[in-house]
């Protein structure tokens, strides 16, 4: 019953509706709800209806306005008394404010467009019966509503205006005037947002005559002051307006190469729907009259901005998507020298992988030090981070290898491999074949096999390194690197029983929340041409010379998304259980690679006998957990935001899964050697 009261408000019957038709000369507030009711009555799905309609299509919503025009023909009186009604309308309301405002970004930036929609769908909208806009913003809820307009056969079209009345130059004069009063406002707007300094340091056109932009208001004022009839002028405007589009993408082209920002895209994004809203209404003057396809389009695009321009997903998406896909990029880029796809490239990431775990077995040793001091927890903590930063940026910076940070990387690569989706075309027309999928697939392969590498080089070098650096210790000292009372602590906090297993999935958050932080920074830099002002810096210049100068900001562009990813963890490892705990949230970490060597410095406090008893095999289980989770978290974010930003369907992710299922499951030894290490035994043993 809950689902049936979900599926629609509830409307009045048509001949209910049709039979209480208001006069002209009723209050404007009253005729109003009426109209509002007519729309409800079209566009909304009855909470009680049982039919098997599908009002997503729009189809359900055109067939009831070709109904109501049946009935209307049927009941002659019903008819004269809605002609005489909606002219009274027309006429007394105005839509200047639904074209400048519906559908059409109102605020200077992400952030306060996002509270306006907020509070837009939190609080009532004070009444003003002569503005459409908020007859559009109450009357449309879906986005099918736009593609119902558009499946309208044309004389059910026409039919819908001559309901105006037969004299519509008259009827719609104020109207029209509102147009005329638009298009003066949008070009006005345009002309002032394609000045912002943003687009234009970024487009192509850097000539000293006035841009597209600014032509396009000093056009649109000629034309309106007079000047209507002059078809050459209006090709004008219509080729600034299309100038203006291309300047647009000359802008999002040159933010490909040099970094992108979330406010610029805003700007780009505000300025487009502008000249969209622009274009549709120079086409209503393309002829001697308004056409009835050219009313048609405007009024499905503006019911479909409307109820786009509500959403606050809608924003975010919008907005988000373009940074979304140059960071899946950058790290696409950066996760490349992670994966192994030959037995050359597995030997070389062991290798690495074993640098990654001496210096971790190194941090460990910091890790317990720091812990040992007197301060407050946010001090230690402070510390702690520190100690992890500069491990990690020592890791990156002599090529070694870190198995927990390899995923949030290879996902972004592996969606860079689906590109029949980077065209929407193929995506709304086309499923994906399992043979388009089959580069994926073996990328997958590949990157589970480079992480086990890489797990199996860090655990290979981090515990005997610990091993060899506790044992040094003890050797110096005289006592264990931990007291008995903080190893067996130790273990305890690893075993499988405890939090350990959900401790581990949110470190994996946190690796993937590193790898983002770095992909924004990345773009950060590179929009801000950071790189060029270091090499330009008088002050760098003087401290280091020209040439220094230069070379250290290649290093600082090559190295600012590993800096980023490195330090961010760091502190996101070290820092994020105090500052929980301060909110009474006991949530800590779990890192499989520097876990491995506190359970080793456990062993060495506790003595080799403590590993025959349950607490050390628990343990030992917590860290396995710790390498699954780690890995698997990390890399299903990564891969679904890669995914995303690639706009993949969700049917060919699953798609996706299938055929990698189906081909683990038929051959296992692929999730451990690389298909050209089988094929070489193949032909060896062949000989």
């Amino acid at each position: 019953m809950l689902n049936l009261f979900s599926r629609g408000r509830a409307r009045k019957e048509l001949d209910i509706l049709l039979a209480a038709i208001p006069s002209a000369d009723a209050p404007l507030f009253k005729r109003m709800n009426w109209f509002a009711e007519v729309l409800t009555w079209v566009f909304y799905e009855s909470p009680f209806s049982l039919s098997a309609l599908d009002f997503s299509t729009g189809q359900p919503q055109a067939l009831r306005v070709k109904w109501l025009l049946n009935v209307l023909e049927r009941n002659p009186e019903w008819k004269k008394n809605l002609q005489k009604f909606l002219p009274s309308i027309a006429q007394e309301t105005s839509i200047f404010e639904l074209l400048v405002m519906a559908g059409l970004h109102q605020q200077s930036g992400l952030f306060s467009e996002f509270v306006e929609r907020f509070q837009r769908q939190i609080l009532p909208r004070p009444p003003d019966d002569q503005n459409l806009e908020l007859l559009f913003s109450s009357a449309f809820n879906s986005e099918a509503d736009a593609a119902s307009i558009l499946k309208l056969e044309q004389n059910t079209l026409v039919g819908v205006i001559h309901l105006f009345g037969a004299s519509a130059s008259e009827t719609f004069s104020g109207w029209k005037q509102d147009t005329l009063d638009a298009l003066s406002h949008l070009a006005l707007q345009i002309a002032s947002l394609g000045s912002h300094p943003a687009l234009r340091r970024r487009r192509r056109d850097l000539s000293r005559k006035p841009n597209s932009f600014s032509r396009l208001q000093l056009l649109t004022i000629e034309w309106l002051s007079g000047n209507r009839e002059d078809r050459s002028l209006q090709d004008k405007i219509i080729a600034a307006a299309s100038e203006s589009l291309s300047a647009i993408d000359d802008v999002y082209s040159h933010m490909n190469e040099s970094g992108v920002s979330i406010d610029v895209v805003y700007h780009l994004e505000r300025t487009k729907a502008l000249l969209i809203r622009f274009q549709n209404l120079m086409k209503l003057f393309e002829g001697e009259h308004f056409s009835a396809q050219s009313i048609q389009v405007l009024f499905a695009s503006l019911v479909y901005e409307s109820v786009h321009s509500r959403s606050l997903r809608a924003l975010f998406d919008d907005n988000t998507a373009l940074i979304a896909k140059k960071i899946a990029e950058n790290s696409a880029e950066t996760g490349e020298h992670y994966i192994a796809k030959n037995r050359r490239d597995e030997a070389l990431l062991f290798r690495s992988a074993l640098g990654g775990g001496a210096i971790t077995a190194v941090t460990n040793i910091f890790k317990y030090l720091i812990s040992s001091l007197p301060g407050s927890p946010f001090v230690l903590s402070f510390l702690g981070s520190v100690n992890y930063s500069v491990s990690f940026i020592a890791i990156q910076l002599q090529g070694f290898s870190l198995a927990t940070k390899q995923p949030a990387m290879t996902a972004a690569t592996l969606a860079d491999q689906i590109q029949v989706f980077d065209d929407p075309v193929k995506q709304a027309t086309s499923e994906a074949k399992d043979s388009m999928l089959a580069p994926v697939v073996e990328e997958m392969l590949s990157v589970l096999r480079s992480q086990s590498i890489a797990v199996i080089g860090n655990l290979m070098a981090v515990i005997p390194g610990t091993f060899l650096l506790c044992g040094i210790f003890t050797l110096i000292t005289g006592d264990p690197f931990l007291t008995a009372t903080k190893a067996t602590y130790t273990l305890a906090s690893f075993s499988l029983l405890g939090p350990t297993p959900f401790y581990a999935a949110w470190t994996g958050v946190l690796l993937f929340t590193s790898s983002l932080i770095a992909g924004w920074f990345y773009h950060w830099v590179l929009f801000r041409r950071l790189p060029q002002a270091l090499s330009r810096s008088p002050r760098l210049i003087q401290f280091l010379g020209m040439e220094r100068a230069r070379k250290f900001s290649m290093f600082f562009k090559k190295n600012s998304a590993g800096f980023a990813a490195n330090i961010s963890l760091g502190f996101l490892l070290g820092l994020s259980p105090a500052v929980f705990m301060f909110l009474g949230l006991p949530l800590d970490v779990r890192h499989v690679t520097l876990s491995t060597a506190g359970l080793v410095s456990a062993v060495m406090a506790l003595g080799f006998t403590s590993m025959s008893y349950w607490p050390f095999w628990l343990a030992v289980a917590g860290i396995l957990s710790m390498a699954v989770l780690n890995l698997a978290v990390s890399f299903s974010l990564a891969l679904a935001v890669a995914l995303r930003s690639k706009k993949v369907p969700l049917k060919t992710v699953v798609q996706l899964l299938r055929v990698f299922g189906i081909l683990i499951l038929k051959n296992p030894r692929l999730l451990f050697r690389s298909k050209e290490s089988s094929d070489q035994n193949r032909d060896t043993a062949s000989k």
